[in-house]
């Protein structure tokens, strides 16, 4: 499963993270799994977080950031949110349009 341009993330309840002077933890309180990110890793964790942030939009921080294009910045920010997804650590958020609320799917 890949996610969407639009696709935001949200923690789960029971995810709380952590900074390291290399990156940063995720750890789920409630199964004991911890997942490890490297430093870019957690800046992605951290951009995606903003209440505004979407995946295309931290990938265009990235490329702002960092001077990579856009094709490198997908694949990372895309393979690490999906990882995240698939480890249950996060749940997916779509905006449905400008007035509206995130409604997760």
């Amino acid at each position: 499963m890949t996610p969407p341009a639009l696709l935001k993330i949200r923690p789960r309840q029971s995810v709380v993270f952590r900074t390291t002077p290399s990156g940063g933890f995720l750890v789920d309180i409630d199964s004991g799994r911890c997942f490890q990110l490297n430093r870019i890793g957690a800046e992605i964790w951290s951009l995606a977080l903003g209440d505004e942030m979407t995946v295309a939009k931290t990938m265009e921080a990235l490329c702002e950031k960092y001077g990579i294009t856009p094709e490198v910045a997908g694949t990372d920010v895309q393979a690490l949110l999906e990882e995240i997804l698939q480890a249950g650590l996060a749940d997916p958020v779509f905006r449905l349009d400008e007035g509206a609320s995130d409604a997760p799917t």
